[in-house]
């Protein structure tokens, strides 16, 4: 167990502590009452504990990695895997393929919230020096004076009563509409953070006045994906594509008083799963022979009562000929065996005859077992190592799965 890198507050950041995902550390800096935070508020992501060292405490991080902000203090938790190839992923994993030669672009000493939220307001501050995008929005409604198209039918049906009303049908141009309330949403959110670039916060603030006529309505990630694009709006796609990716993984919490906890935190076990998954289904787009099905449900019982979701089904013609799960994990030997019950259940579903983990380990993996007619194989996925040699490497990996194993 190593010490906590911890940086003192300056005039223009806040003190910062730095933890490694799934690592230990021990930390002398903390309060009590920053502790008690941490425990109350961010269990799920990390667990602290008194260490020996009287006054101290002991962290250890899981496998989420971004920031927690606390009321005066910002947690930094890194990534084991190399920034530009965890940013390369994100692109796959999040449709943000726009991006993705941004990758290059990440040093050492960045952090990738900050890094994704600076891309994301260079993005907005182009749209609206543009023009943001507005459209008519047709409606119908019941007001006291007329100023739309009179829907007669409906109006003597609905206003026998209500001389004084005109049911109409109203047609406005307008900025309000479902990609700009997304946008003013998420910089709504970031404006809430602090942040170790310095001027940051007045930057999304000055963003978010542009958006001053956009309703600030709530947004959900399933939002972002109900804008239907045309060529007027199709410069929104990557930035709400950005917005999602952000508002995914935002928190904010507020606890007794005024204090405001917040934090950006990214699951690198779903992170690994969906850039697997979404980087064969790339690879393979131009090969009409060979589809990748992501996440599909299967009925496991023949009452259809019980469903299982694998990580990554690929299909010949149509017909599923491999089931890929994703461990982002060190192999230590042989697959646990709640891994191999799972893959053994998935491939009787689907009647194959082979199915492959995939690790996130550094070495190179060479092992299979014999299940009753089933060979389980591992396979390994390094992460390691500079970006062109991850790119290499995530290629070969793609290729092996074309040919029937």
């Amino acid at each position: 167990m190593s010490d906590c890198r911890f940086v003192a507050a300056d005039s223009t950041s806040p003190a910062t502590l730095f933890l490694r995902e799934h690592e230990s550390c021990q930390c002398a800096t903390l309060t009590a009452e920053q502790a008690g935070q941490l425990h109350r508020h961010f269990a799920r992501y990390l667990t602290i504990q008194p260490a020996w060292q009287p006054g101290a405490w002991e962290l250890t991080a899981r496998q989420y990695v971004g920031v927690i902000v606390l009321d005066d203090l910002y947690i930094q938790i890194e990534p084991k895997v190399n920034l530009q190839n965890l940013f390369y992923m994100l692109t796959y994993a999040y449709d943000l393929a726009d991006f993705r030669q941004e990758a290059a672009n990440l040093t050492p000493s960045e952090e990738i919230f900050e890094f994704i939220v600076i891309i994301f307001l260079r993005q907005v501050k182009q749209l609206v020096q543009r023009g943001i995008y507005r459209a008519y929005i047709t409606e119908e409604e019941n007001q006291p004076y007329l100023r739309g198209r009179l829907l007669l039918a409906d109006h003597l049906q609905r206003n026998a009563l209500h001389v004084q009303r005109f049911y109409q049908r109203t047609s406005e141009f307008t900025a309000d509409v479902l990609e700009n309330r997304i946008l003013r949403y998420t910089l709504n959110l970031l404006a809430r953070f602090d942040y170790r670039e310095p001027g940051l916060r007045q930057q999304i603030r000055r963003l978010a006045s542009a958006f001053a006529e956009v309703s600030p309505v709530p947004i959900a990630p399933a939002d972002c994906d109900r804008v239907v694009y045309t060529r007027l709006n199709l410069a929104y796609r990557p930035r709400v594509n950005l917005a999602r990716l952000l508002i995914q993984h935002l928190s904010l919490e507020r606890a007794k008083g005024s204090t405001q906890f917040a934090s950006y935190l990214l699951d690198m076990n779903k992170v690994f799963e969906l850039f697997v998954a979404r980087f064969l289904a790339s690879h393979f787009a131009d090969d009409p022979s060979i589809q990748v099905e992501i996440q599909p449900d299967i009925w496991l019982d023949s009452d259809r009562q019980e469903k299982g979701i694998p990580d990554i089904v690929l299909r010949r013609e149509s017909k599923p000929y491999l089931v890929l799960d994703t461990k982002y994990k060190t192999f230590h030997g042989r697959p646990e065996q709640a891994d191999r019950n799972q893959m053994v259940t998935y491939c009787h579903t689907l009647g194959l005859a082979r199915g492959i983990l995939i690790y996130a380990d550094d070495h190179a993996i060479d092992s299979r077992a014999n299940f009753k007619g089933i060979v389980l194989s591992a396979r390994s996925l390094a992460l390691h190592g500079n970006l062109d040699g991850f790119k290499e490497r995530c290629e070969q990996f793609a290729m092996q799965f074309a040919a029937r194993l």
